[in-house]
Parts: C-alpha cells; structure tokens; sequence
C-alpha cells in the first residue's frame, strides 16, 4: 500500500508542474535579456483606417518592453513611425536591439501594420512625438508624409549600421 500511495503522490506533483509551465509568463525567467510582453489573448483587430486605435496599441506593445520608458506611435499609410524614450542606464548596444524588437513586435502584432521604423535618438522620437500628437488633433496625414518618409530613411541606414 505503501507503493501506491508513493505513485499517487509523484503522479499529482507531475500534474501540478505541467500546469504550472502552461501558465502565461512561467516560460520567461526573470532578469531575461529581451521583451517583456503581456501576451494579450488576442491582439486586438483594427477596422480599416482606424489609425488612432493603431497607434494607441502599438504604443501599449512598445511600452512592455524592457528598456523602454514611453513611446509616441505615428500611422500613415500602414506603416508605424515609432520615437522610443528608454528608461535609465540603457547603453547604445541595447538601445539598438531594442529599436529591433520595437519594429518586429510592431509589424507581428498590429494588425494592419506591414512596416515599422523607430528610433531611440532624443531628436527623432521628440519630432515623432509632436507629429503623433498633431495627427490625434486631426492634422492630415498629407501634411507630414514627406517629413516621415525622411526620417525612415534615417533610421533605416542607422539600424544597417
């Protein structure tokens, strides 16, 4: 009897563990060098043209990874423009691998997104930042595509550095 109750016992452990490793997060330890992302159930699905509802996501999406400290989202044209403020003690090398993340995150988990830039340099993320809070005022898109354009190109051929 002694031996059943030993098998009940390692057989009820087994099923506590792998109920515990098919709980959201238990596969990502602590301290892990990369994103930290509160995987959402389902992202949600963004009706055509609803740039606002695209941003805002993006910006929740940017905002759970680590090393970053706020995000401001622009949206012309199915493509996400994305300034970065990184948060205290961050170094260029990770500056670079987070400007990665934020763009393949982006593209993977925005619906309607097919590109994304972002930049973590104090320059373009102000001028992202301005041009994001003029668009959710109603500005055209029109008004700053150029501009835009401009400054992909710019992040573009720093993260080919």
């Amino acid at each position: 009897m002694g031996r059943r109750w030993l098998w009940v016992l390692a057989a009820g452990a087994l099923a506590l563990v792998a109920d515990m490793a098919a709980m959201p997060g238990s596969r990502e330890p602590g301290g892990q060098e990369g994103p930290r992302l509160v995987q959402l159930r389902r992202d949600p699905v963004h009706e055509e043209g609803d740039r606002r509802a695209q941003e805002e996501h993006a910006q929740q999406v940017v905002e759970q990874i680590n090393g970053v400290e706020r995000a401001w989202v622009a949206v012309v044209d199915r493509t996400a423009y994305v300034g970065v403020e990184l948060g205290p003690g961050v170094d260029q090398e990770r500056a670079e691998r987070i400007e990665r993340t934020v763009t393949e995150q982006i593209v993977s988990r925005v619906d309607k997104i097919d590109q994304a830039f972002a930049s973590t340099d104090p320059g373009v993320a102000g001028r992202i930042r301005e041009i994001s809070r003029e668009l959710a005022a109603g500005r055209p898109e029109s008004d700053y595509r150029a501009e835009l354009e401009e400054l992909a190109g710019r992040m573009k051929a720093r993260m080919h550095q």
